[in-house]
């Protein structure tokens, strides 16, 4: 996988290796609970309500690069500037859209937080 600028001048300035990426997973994920909140704030403090929670195992490896060609997993790269104007760069973060979780694990089991 090959991460690309949009300038043509800068063309392709990263390779990701997929095997790397889904050894990753297979350690980082190997057991993941994924939590649904609802956020509110109130008197400038941020509360949430944990609503519900989906437990998954084992993810599908060989799904991987497919997703990422589909659209349904996206790099992320967040970056904080601080009143100084310096900038933390926090890394980057692969995301998967909530509605492919079922496309990259096996069938899990969802638990409601809320009586």
């Amino acid at each position: 996988m090959y991460e690309n600028s949009d300038k043509k001048e800068i063309g392709d300035f990263l390779t990701w290796e997929l095997e790397v990426l889904r050894n990753a997973l297979a350690t980082k994920h190997k057991e993941t609970f994924w939590i649904k909140a609802q956020s509110k704030i109130e008197n400038e403090k941020e509360y949430f309500l944990f609503k519900s929670a989906e437990h998954t195992k084992s993810p599908i490896l060989n799904q991987f690069g497919l997703l990422i060609d589909m659209g349904a997993i996206t790099l992320d790269y967040p970056i904080k500037r601080l009143t100084d104007g310096s900038v933390i760069d926090k890394g980057c973060n692969f995301k998967l859209k909530p509605t492919a979780l079922n496309m990259l694990f096996p069938p899990s089991k969802s638990y409601s937080l809320i009586q």
